[in-house]
């Protein structure tokens, strides 16, 4: 179930319990999932956002994976693969293209978005993912994105119109916190020393 929904091993024991308590993110995104079936109804998901290494694709796979107890379809697409997946009309399954799977599943979660490669001038990357949101917002589909670009950031970025989408079916969190990528190398070096 993880794998299919292109969950990758680091993440699999992702857990809202993890989160740290006392964050103001973490008291919104735990009653996002309380209300998570009227969310899903009215197409609401989520815009995380916050600096390197302080658990946003930890938190929006938490949140991926309570979908997925759920029985909702659910995948997970670093955002430096849309536009490759588009291009190369990748296979999910005998179906299906990864294309198609990003624009029909259940929930998206879209990480790292700000990473793509856009090219020069082509705006190509920007309006595939304007198409994808427009696709997907038209039919009610949650989608999580991830980033560290602020909403402003994200606006100058992809133009008015797909910050307009963004605000229209995503509910936006300033993500903040330590770095727990430094803590966790920090502890396993100091384990491997004793």
């Amino acid at each position: 179930m993880l794998l299919r929904a292109n969950i990758g091993r680091r993440y699999w024991r992702a857990d809202l319990a993890q989160l740290p308590d006392r964050a103001p993110s973490t008291r919104i995104l735990r009653r996002y999932v309380e209300t998570l079936e009227e969310n899903r109804l009215e197409g609401w998901g989520l815009f995380i956002y916050g600096a390197n290494g302080v658990g946003k694709t930890h938190a929006s796979v938490a949140i991926l994976k309570e979908y997925l107890k759920r029985g909702y379809s659910c995948y997970r697409i670093p955002a430096d693969e849309l536009k490759v997946v588009y291009i190369e009309n990748k296979p999910f399954d005998g179906k299906e293209s990864v294309a198609s799977r990003v624009e029909t599943v259940d929930v998206l979660l879209l990480d790292d978005l700000g990473k793509e490669y856009s090219g020069r001038g082509s705006k190509w990357a920007e309006l595939c993912l304007e198409n994808m949101m427009r696709k997907r917002n038209q039919d009610n589909k949650v989608t999580i994105f991830t980033s560290n670009l602020s909403p402003s950031d994200m606006g100058e970025r992809y133009g008015p119109s797909t910050a307009s989408l963004f605000k229209e079916a995503a509910l936006v969190i300033d993500y903040r916190g330590p770095n727990f990528r430094d803590r966790a190398a920090s502890k396993r070096l100091e384990e491997m020393m004793q």
